[in-house]
C-alpha cells in the first residue's frame, strides 16, 4: 500500500470508531487496542514490546506534524 493509501484507510477506520463510540477519546483507545491485537496475533513476542514502540512514537510524530501544520481539534 502507498502512504496516502494507509491514511486513506487511518482516516476510513478513525471516522468509523468515532461514530461507532461517540467519543475521540474512547475510539483512539480503541484503535489502540486494534494495534496490539494485531501485533500479539501476527508478531513474535520478542518484537511485539518494540513494534508497540514504534507505533506510538509514529503517532507522537504524526500529532507533531499535523499540529505544525496548524490542525485544530474538530
Amino acid at each position: 500500500m502507498s502512504e496516502d493509501d494507509l491514511d486513506d484507510l487511518a482516516m476510513t477506520l478513525a471516522q468509523d470508531v468515532v461514530g461507532t463510540t461517540g467519543d475521540p477519546g474512547t475510539a483512539a483507545a480503541v484503535l489502540y487496542q486494534a494495534s496490539v491485537a494485531v501485533l500479539f496475533a501476527h508478531f513474535p513476542a520478542e518484537q511485539i514490546a518494540a513494534a508497540l514502540k514504534d507505533i506510538m512514537e509514529i503517532a507522537h510524530a504524526d500529532v507533531a506534524e499535523a499540529l505544525g501544520e496548524g490542525a485544530t481539534v474538530q
